[in-house]
């Protein structure tokens, strides 16, 4: 049974066991018409306007206890992702970006200051062609774009450099604003919360691989 008619149950029992009136029955029979294409969002908002009509009943309060929103994350069609749902519910064709940054070896010069970058990481190009993908400093930022559920190394050899991962994060999920370049936030229930930062996401992913994959160490 789903929330819906656990609910319609609860209101069922309401009016039979307290005497109401024809008002409150009324309220009742249109809160509990059935809308097959209604969001949780619109459910949550109708049900709680109905609840703020249940103060005029008396003993109405064990009643109340009984009802329950809809959850978010469950509203959703199958194969439907939102940015409110978990990281495990993240499609397999999201692509992670890992920011990844050189750890200077004990020599007193950079040897590798530009050579070739190894072709693991993302290769920038423009409208004339691939850029020059060269190592630079060691404050540069390095990429590595992989679908979701890649196991990214905290510690990176390639071409006789070592490279450590600084953060991850999901780029649809962050979901830039084109107008200032800021996260946009994520609306539930029509109130507005901040995505996780990617320190946050970053050991959520580990987490999530860990589970999935537990004879690795991550």
């Amino acid at each position: 049974m789903d929330i819906q008619q656990e609910n319609a149950a609860e209101l069922g029992h309401l009016i039979n066991q307290i005497s109401t009136v024809e008002e409150d029955r009324h309220a009742l029979s249109e809160f509990l018409k059935k809308n097959d294409k209604e969001s949780a969002s619109a459910y949550n908002k109708k049900l709680k306007i109905f609840i703020d009509k249940l103060i005029t009943i008396p003993n109405h309060e064990e009643f109340v206890k009984a009802l329950r929103p809809i959850p978010m994350s469950t509203h959703r069609k199958d194969g439907e992702w939102t940015r409110r749902c978990h990281i495990d519910q993240t499609p397999k064709n999201h692509l992670i970006h890992a920011e990844y940054l050189r750890v200077p070896h004990s020599h007193s010069i950079d040897q590798h200051r530009g050579k070739p970058m190894p072709l693991i990481f993302y290769r920038a190009v423009n409208i004339m062609g691939i850029v020059d993908n060269l190592i630079e400093g060691f404050e540069k930022i390095y990429y590595i774009i992989k679908p979701f559920g890649y196991v990214f190394p905290d510690i990176l050899e390639a071409d006789d450099m070592t490279f450590r991962l600084l953060e991850l994060y999901n780029p649809l999920y962050v979901c830039f604003s084109k107008k200032n370049g800021y996260p946009t936030p994520i609306m539930i229930d029509g109130n507005a919360t901040q995505p996780i930062g990617n320190k946050e996401y970053t050991c959520l992913y580990k987490k999530y691989i860990r589970h999935m994959n537990p004879d690795i160490g991550v």
